[in-house]
């Protein structure tokens, strides 16, 4: 099964990927949370790359994320 993956090469995401793998994550679910953690990173490093990871940092992200239009909240 690893072989079907594409990794992304960030040692986290691969960590994550094969956290997934093992607790039986179906394919599609492991693309999709493997694009968000990416996205996620990617903001990281180009905002606060300086800044170790924190609660704190995920919750800017959640907020950027709001603020540019993207939905994080499913709405009922």
């Amino acid at each position: 099964m690893f072989t079907e993956l594409k990794y992304v090469g960030d040692r986290h995401v691969i960590e994550f990927q094969e956290f997934m793998v093992l607790k039986n994550f179906s394919k599609r679910t492991i693309k999709t949370y493997t694009q968000i953690v990416s996205q996620f990173m990617a903001w990281w490093r180009k905002t606060y790359s300086e800044t170790p990871m924190s609660d704190d940092i995920v919750r800017k992200y959640l907020l950027h994320r709001f603020d540019v239009g993207k939905c994080i909240f499913s709405q009922h």
